[in-house]
């Protein structure tokens, strides 16, 4: 299990026992929410798993999960998160950005453990230290992180001239990313080519190969496509 997956568990532990501390009659199953994004082989639901029973919080035994994949688009989140409130969950946890968005804006009384690329620029928190909304959670400071990856890509290949970006364009934050990573690219002196994609599907045809008249093949940067991852 990632050091991340327990960072998540413990934030999950904490949301549940204050749950239970504030109910009048608390369960004995205790009952979460996942909101996350619809991918292959994902190893977020194993992670979870693990780090929720680590802290002695097991499926079948005492934890009911409620999973809700989702394509990551705003329609689907929000109808997804509005379905978790229905359910009665004790906590939502929302994988990425766009999916604490729709949480929030799902339950303003729910404990919402999210993770994002930038909790405060999301406008989830005002700040990291002290969380004032009914949420908390893991920021990964992404941005930052695509620009320091930028430049490890360009040591590693400095022939490389064009870079391909992939961005989730539901991200809420992706504008503000993807002026930081052109910013970057500039003062390296690359071309760095965007391609949107939304989920895997998108990002397949996004990245097909044109018969008409194919590009110069492009070196891709290893970045967060869905959110999620950010």
């Amino acid at each position: 299990m990632s050091l991340r997956s327990l960072r998540l568990a413990i934030l999950i532990a904490a949301g549940l026992m204050a749950a239970a501390a504030c109910a009048e009659d608390p369960p004995q199953d205790t009952r979460i929410g996942v909101l996350l994004p619809q991918l292959p082989d994902s190893p977020l639901e194993k992670g979870l798993r693990t780090g929720l029973a680590d802290l002695g919080y097991v499926e079948t035994k005492n934890l009911l999960i409620e999973w809700r994949p989702s394509a990551q688009v705003p329609e689907d989140l929000s109808s997804r998160a509005s379905d978790l409130v229905k359910s009665n969950v004790a906590v939502i946890v929302a994988i990425g950005t766009a999916a604490a968005r729709a949480a929030f804006g799902a339950s303003s009384t729910i404990p919402i453990v999210f993770t994002t690329g930038d909790a405060v620029a999301a406008g989830f928190v005002t700040n990291l230290a002290k969380p004032d909304r009914n949420g908390t959670g893991v920021s990964f400071l992404a941005a930052e992180l695509h620009e320091k990856s930028l430049e490890m890509l360009h040591e590693l290949i400095p022939r490389a001239r064009r870079i391909m970006y992939l961005v989730n364009p539901a991200n809420p934050l992706s504008p503000r990313d993807r002026v930081k990573m052109h910013a970057a690219a500039d003062a390296l002196g690359l071309e760095l080519i965007t391609i949107e994609a939304q989920n895997i599907y998108e990002l397949r045809a996004g990245t097909a190969p044109s018969t008409a008249s194919p590009p110069p093949r492009p070196r891709f940067l290893p970045t967060l496509v869905f959110p999620g991852i950010e």
